[in-house]
């Protein structure tokens, strides 16, 4: 009887599990591909080998309008489209970091009565109204090489 409970409980699990890892709708972000390998051995990624380091890779064919990947320590990435997930596309959407080690995406469009701020650890947004959380995209480690791919 054990055993059989064990298989209906992985069987359940594996057809619960999405592309993605979860699920996540938006009617203003389409789900366009994803497909990076960033070398941590070179300079431009030097701060993703730090915890609260980030890297934004503003590059329109990767996802919506770009990807920020972001180290939450003990190698432990995430990775977010840069796209503004409370608005339709508009040439303000793309998201900028408040500073360098920052762990805050901020949207200045002035279709809001004031920026929407955006939490790299969670993905959530920090400023009240907000109804969609960045866009997650799923993240591997093998070795230096960090694998975006959606």
């Amino acid at each position: 009887m054990k055993k059989v409970f064990v298989f209906i409980i992985i069987l359940f699990a594996s057809f619960s599990c999405s592309k993605s890892g979860g699920h996540y709708t938006n009617p203003y972000l389409p789900s366009n591909p994803v497909n990076l390998n960033i070398d941590l051995n070179l300079p431009a990624y030097d701060d993703l080998q730090y915890a609260n380091g980030s890297a934004v890779i503003n590059m329109p064919n990767q996802g919506v309008l770009g990807v920020v990947i972001f180290n939450l320590g003990s190698d432990l990435y995430v990775a977010y489209d840069i796209a503004c997930p409370n608005h339709k596309i508009e040439p303000c959407s793309s998201m900028t970091l408040d500073k360098r080690g920052s762990i805050y995406m901020t949207c200045h469009c002035s279709i809001h009565p004031e920026p929407l701020k955006y939490s790299l650890i969670t993905g959530t947004s920090m400023t009240e109204g907000a109804e969609y959380q960045m866009k997650p995209y799923p993240v591997s480690k093998r070795g230096n090489i960090i694998t975006v791919n959606y």
